[in-house]
């Protein structure tokens, strides 16, 4: 069972803005002239924006950067780290593939925007990701844990291991709660924040061992925002004031932040998250 570390503080949540932010293609340079420090063989295609395709060793690859320059507008004195993790990470799609590792294996929760993006992006009418529905507007998406990277992987490759895709969920839960740090909980006011390393906040939803009253102590049935793969706040369904606050946060981050997941709310009922529709 994973415990939850309490942080008894009032939560807050804020954005920072800066009047002169780099454009779009002025933040693609200079995570170019990053990429290409790192790597001195990578080719640059193409730059359209946020989108932008390199060449090594003969193979293109396709970038996009728009978590990244979403990561920058929210926290512009952050633009050197937020430069240099997302290029550093970017290393990993020029290495050799590997066969996947299922002790990493582990679940990523989206909603169904992500998968018609994916259907866009390739131009296709079918999306090639290991996934299975949550509920009527989640999913969850099968990926590897890498060192620097959570790669996404198809069913070709997971044939190569010879598991089950049926037996993913179960698998790639374990595996997530080994691969966690602590998760701590912040807020003393009936809404509450989950994180735990700022990449699977969203997945702790899969948690059933943590969605108790004695770790939430809420006013109803638990009601969740999942906007962003780092953010998990907690409320009751009796709670109407901090619902609505909930609801103004989804919509902020939706609108500004990055690593999107869901628009909406979720209540949970029968030991499962459903869409919230009051």
């Amino acid at each position: 069972m994973k415990k939850l570390f309490i942080i008894l503080s009032v939560l807050t949540i804020f954005s920072c803005s800066m009047n002169d932010t780099l454009t779009e293609d002025e933040f693609s340079e200079k995570w170019i002239e990053s990429l290409s420090n790192k790597n001195t063989e990578v080719v640059v295609k193409e730059i359209n924006g946020l989108e932008l395709k390199t060449e090594i060793n003969n193979e293109e690859y396709t970038h996009f950067l728009d978590n990244a320059y979403a990561d920058y507008k929210n926290d512009p004195s952050g633009l050197d780290n937020i430069i240099e993790n997302y290029a550093e990470s970017s290393l990993d799609l020029f290495k050799p593939k590997k066969k996947i590792n299922h002790n990493k294996i582990v679940p990523l929760i989206r909603d169904k925007r992500y998968l018609a993006e994916i259907k866009r992006l390739n131009n296709t009418d079918t999306v090639s990701n290991i996934f299975e529905e949550y509920n009527d507007d989640l999913i969850i998406i099968y990926a590897e844990d890498n060192e620097r990277t959570i790669s996404q992987f198809t069913k070709e490759d997971i044939a190569i291991l010879n598991i089950a895709v049926d037996s993913l969920k179960g698998l790639s839960i374990a595996n997530l709660n080994i691969i966690l740090p602590e998760i701590e909980k912040t807020g003393n006011t009936g809404l509450y924040m989950l994180t735990a390393g700022g990449d699977y906040e969203s997945s702790l939803i899969l948690l059933d061992d943590i969605w108790t009253k004695d770790n939430f102590d809420v006013d109803g049935d638990f009601v969740i925002g999942i906007p962003s793969r780092d953010m998990l706040m907690i409320t009751g369904s009796n709670d109407k004031e901090n619902i609505l606050k909930l609801k103004n946060i989804v919509e902020d981050i939706n609108t500004n932040g990055s690593h999107i997941v869901s628009d909406k709310l979720f209540i949970r009922e029968n030991q499962k998250f459903v869409v919230y529709k009051k």
